[in-house]
């Protein structure tokens, strides 16, 4: 069962309602021997039924379709008196008629509504017509009539405006509390004029309103711009924009010109030349990067690697017989002996006499330099009754000492 609404006086109520087989599970099944008769209605939670046939109408399978019946109402029938009234809800309850076979009939409710039990009052609502509403709008005073009766009426409807404003126990205009509205003297002191001159520099408590306006007019686009630009200061607590702006104007100014600014040293003066902007010139770039060798010169080419490689060898054969070998066998070896072939002779010269001229035969010289270093470094072989000594190729005789042993200081 489902509520159908709330309905106004008179109103006809529809009402469907479905039957069923009682098989599981069931399908939809067409009543049998339901007629007018067998709609049987309560008034609110009354006992006696209302079971007449006027102003009821069945409907077996409705449209054609099995199993939906419909019931139709109409409040306005009033045979059986003092039924259908207003502020009541009305349950409908179907008894007898024949689903799916089952004797002794069908007892169900099947539907629930009332009349103007939930009723909104506007439904009633009348509204005026035309007529009325031109006869209403008539006693409306035009915009005429009203500017009449306020420039004949004014002192009473300034007292209206009166009782409006804060404090209605204002007797006159001198009784409004201060700064209400604009026409005031104290906020008109505070604002200020038209006429009122640009403020310049810090603010006081002397300019008006309009004063710092014009000011920062001045400084954003009038003629007047700023009066007293400051001096520049870098940016931090308590420095104004306008010192900063000085600053920043002072460091980019020139940076535009031909001379060099920050850079301008006679360093990189005489680098930065005009023949050397025109050598860096886009037209002579192809003429360089052609120049460039297309075959590698450097440690990542064949022929250089090669070349390395044997200037490599002879540096290490030089390092170990310069360096590293000391035995006698080598140039490192000729070096110690040369040095001791140095001393003696410096030590033969320091024995000299100072004065006078000293002639040197320079054969004699060359064969006592040969014997000396013969006798240094030369292979010596011993015979029965000498010592042959050796050139330095320790092949060729170079002399023949006979000296005894005791004599000799090699032995």
């Amino acid at each position: 069962m489902q509520y159908q609404g709330d309905y106004a006086e008179d109103a006809t109520v529809y009402i469907m309602f479905n039957t069923f087989t009682s098989n599981d599970p069931s399908a939809s099944s067409t009543i049998t021997d339901f007629i007018n008769t067998d709609v049987h209605i309560h008034k609110d939670d009354g006992l006696t039924q209302r079971n007449n046939a006027a102003g009821i109408t069945v409907s077996v399978d409705f449209d054609g379709i099995t199993g939906s019946h419909m019931i139709k109402i109409d409040t306005s029938n009033d045979t059986v008196g003092g039924f259908w009234v207003t502020g009541s809800d009305y349950f409908v309850r179907i008894e007898g008629g024949t689903v799916d076979g089952a004797t002794g009939g069908i007892n169900a409710v099947v539907g629930h509504f009332s009349i103007e039990n939930r009723y909104n009052a506007i439904v009633d609502y009348d509204p005026p017509t035309k007529a009325e509403m031109d006869t209403g709008f008539a006693a409306v005073p035009t915009v005429t009539e009203i500017q009449a009766e306020m420039e004949e009426n004014g002192a009473s409807i300034l007292d209206s405006i009166r009782d409006l404003l804060p404090g209605s126990t204002m007797a006159a205009a001198t009784d409004i509390p201060a700064m209400v509205g604009t026409n005031n003297a104290a906020l008109a002191s505070v604002v200020g004029a038209l006429t009122d001159g640009a403020a310049d520099g810090d603010p006081t408590t002397a300019e008006t309103l309009m004063q710092y306006i014009k000011q920062l007019i001045n400084i954003m686009v009038g003629t007047a711009g700023v009066v007293a630009f400051p001096v520049e200061a870098a940016p931090g607590n308590g420095v104004s924009l306008a010192e900063v702006i000085r600053a920043i104007h002072a460091d980019v100014t020139g940076l535009n010109g031909s001379a060099m600014i920050g850079t301008n040293s006679a360093a990189l003066a005489t680098v930065c030349t005009e023949a050397r902007l025109v050598q860096l010139a886009e037209a002579n770039l192809p003429t360089d990067i052609a120049a460039i060798p297309t075959v590698m010169v450097g440690t990542n080419n064949a022929a250089t690697e090669t070349k390395q490689d044997i200037m490599d060898t002879n540096i290490d054969q030089i390092e170990t017989a310069v360096i590293t070998n000391a035995a006698g066998t080598d140039i490192a070896a000729d070096i110690i002996a040369l040095k001791a072939v140095a001393d003696a002779i410096q030590a033969i010269t320091d024995a000299l006499p100072n004065s006078g001229a000293l002639t040197i035969d320079s054969v004699a010289f060359d064969a006592a330099m040969t014997q000396i270093l013969s006798y240094v470094s030369g292979k010596i072989v011993k015979t029965s009754d000498a010592y042959e000594y050796k050139k330095r190729d320790n092949t060729t005789k170079a002399f023949t000492n006979t000296a005894a042993a005791a004599q000799r200081t090699r032995s």
